[in-house]
């Protein structure tokens, strides 16, 4: 490969010398790029398609051999960091005294409330839940639909926020856990998510760790009341970090209530008024969506699939199956009237999408 996007001696042959270290060196340029590792392969066939002026179909029974040999050496050189965890986030629930992490589940459409929660659940086995009692089978399992209620609001959150979620939990359940530096994670997951909230009320939040000030200041500025009985729960001091006497209950008590807190302050931060544009018509160009490649399907023919978009963010789009026919019924449309190229032939299954 010649410079950052010259590919001269880029060999598109799966495995020879030439492929390999050109793919070793669009691969470092990424990094310095900052692609995360699941949006990589995506960024580098469109690199090598721009670079060799060459059509690369991804997907489907068309799928270009140089797409195939990219991502066959993606593959091998990263495995399973390649996935998306499409997971809304990760709580710490209490089973028979132990912390265990409730990891919550993608749910697209109507959910009807059941789930094996052994499988959401690290830890617990089938065995051990038969064993649990009535009452502490039914603590384990209204835990998912409270947690998925409130994490659903947590999606707007920065991930920089969320990070104090996370540290959150490690602290709670790791082998060498320290209640006091989670529950300082707790608290501070619950004042970035406030100070977050004022910023985009145009206010500049104070220099400080107290959770009423902050919230009082988030009232003022139009954030509906009720929420400061739980302060208590998630309020400590700098020097809890430092402390032993912290206990699992005291931290889990402070990591539920800033759930409770932020979800309840994030759902005001969305201006439910105005829409996002996630693509505008400019970035539109020659898009192979084939229907057989969404990442998750439904029994009516929804499907889901995800995205790395050009700011390195991985966003999830959800076909209807409504959407499917119609957009079946107008590419055949503009077929019919010589507005596109007929290229279905290339396609054994003939439900792909073209120039969506």
């Amino acid at each position: 490969m010649s410079g950052a996007l010259g590919f001269t001696e880029f060999d598109e042959r799966d495995g020879t010398p030439a492929f390999m270290t050109g793919m070793d060196q669009l691969d470092r340029l990424l990094i310095t790029e900052k692609v995360p590792v699941p949006g990589r392969p995506l960024h580098a066939m469109r690199r090598i398609a721009m670079a060799r002026k060459i059509e690369m179909v991804i997907g489907g029974s068309g799928q270009s051999a140089t797409s195939v040999a990219v991502s066959r050496w993606y593959a091998e050189r990263y495995g399973d960091r390649l996935k998306v965890d499409f997971s809304p986030g990760r709580a710490v629930i209490l089973v028979r005294g132990d912390p265990l992490i409730l990891k919550l589940p993608l749910i697209v459409g109507e959910w009807d409330g059941v789930a094996d929660v052994t499988k959401l659940l690290p830890g617990l086995t089938q065995p051990m839940f038969a064993s649990l009692s009535e009452g502490e089978m039914q603590d384990v399992v209204s835990a998912l639909p409270w947690m998925q209620q409130r994490f659903a609001a947590l999606e707007v959150l920065a991930s920089s926020i969320r990070a104090n979620l996370e540290a959150a939990i490690m602290q709670m359940t790791s082998q060498s856990p320290h209640f006091g530096e989670s529950h300082w994670a707790s608290l501070q997951f619950a004042e970035k998510t406030m100070k977050r909230f004022l910023r985009s009320k145009g206010r500049t939040p104070s220099r400080t760790h107290d959770l009423r000030a902050l919230l009082r200041s988030c009232e003022s500025a139009g954030l509906p009341r009720g929420m400061q009985p739980i302060l208590k729960m998630i309020q400590c001091d700098a020097g809890v970090r430092y402390s032993e006497d912290v206990t699992l209950d005291a931290a889990l008590a402070a990591h539920h209530a800033s759930i409770d807190l932020t979800a309840y302050v994030a759902q005001h931060l969305v201006d439910k008024s105005s829409s996002n544009t996630v693509i505008d018509d400019q970035d539109l160009a020659d898009l192979v969506l084939s229907m057989s490649f969404g990442i998750e399907s439904s029994h009516n023919g929804n499907l889901l699939y995800a995205f790395a978009m050009a700011d390195n963010s991985i966003r999830r789009l959800l076909f209807s199956s409504q959407h499917c026919n119609w957009l079946h019924r107008e590419i055949a449309s503009s077929i019919d009237k010589g507005r596109h190229k007929d290229d279905r032939l290339l396609f054994t299954r003939g439900r792909d999408i073209r120039n969506a």
